[in-house]
């Protein structure tokens, strides 16, 4: 016979079981860059754009036009960059500013370059219930790094089906970053079945001025399901019931 105060102590285990053996889930991106080429661009699945504003009003303001290359490749605002050490991995991605097309900077236009991937969201992606995107990143200072007046960023954002309305949008600062590799993470619960066909993307993005310096160096990309809140949650009710019950 069990006995009642070994109750608590079985019911953790199982939840543990629960945790050890559920299925990753599905992983739209894990990327290190290790395999890449320094000096070669990244291509398809990602993509990159550049687009032009009035003023920045804490947030890009005043649209004045933009270009979306699709997949084609630029050296001129990413490519892989070698030399890295550590647990970090010897290979990173560049992304800078785009600096070649003078006129975007005339009456002291703000120029954002994104990096982004994005993905048709299905039944199977949201599966798990929410995505996380987790990333490394850092200054590079082999050019000047980040200029106080650039603003760069991570983001994670969901767009209606036919890209034409954002429905929501988080981002992270990368600003502030020195040249030390930090870690930063958005997520997303995607649980509603109206989100089917939605796009989600992510990526990385500088806003720069008068051809400020804003070279990041971002690493260790993942797109994944985020922890579940309710099976952590019931693994902290269990260790509590432990705790309490123990002389």
């Amino acid at each position: 016979m069990i006995k009642k105060s070994h109750l608590p102590a079985i019911g953790f285990l199982a939840l543990l079981a629960a945790v050890s053996s559920a299925p990753a889930g599905v992983v739209l991106l894990n990327e290190n860059f290790e395999s890449s080429t320094a000096g070669d661009s990244v291509v398809l699945p990602w993509t990159w754009s550049v687009e032009t504003f009035a003023d920045n009003a804490g947030a890009p303001g005043g649209y004045t036009g933009g270009f979306y290359p699709g997949d084609s490749a630029s050296a001129g605002i990413q490519v892989i960059v070698d030399g890295q050490s550590g647990a970090q991995g010897a290979n990173a991605l560049k992304i800078y500013g785009d600096y070649g097309y003078a006129p975007n900077f005339d009456n002291n236009q703000w120029v954002r370059t994104s990096v982004y991937q994005n993905k048709t969201l299905t039944p199977a992606d949201r599966a798990d219930g929410s995505l996380m995107f987790t990333f490394d990143y850092a200054a590079f200072v082999g050019e000047g790094g980040i200029d106080s007046t650039t603003i760069a960023y991570a983001y994670f954002q969901i767009l209606s089906p036919g890209f034409n309305e954002t429905w929501a949008r988080q981002e992270w600062a990368i600003t502030s970053a020195d040249t030390t590799f930090q870690s930063g993470q958005l997520w997303y619960d995607v649980s509603d079945p109206g989100l089917d066909g939605a796009q989600l993307q992510w990526g990385f993005a500088t806003l720069t001025q008068n051809f400020s310096d804003s070279a990041i160096l971002v690493d260790n990309l993942q797109v994944i399901p985020e922890p579940s809140g309710v099976i952590l949650g019931g693994l902290s009710v269990a260790l509590l019931a432990l705790r309490r019950r123990r002389p």
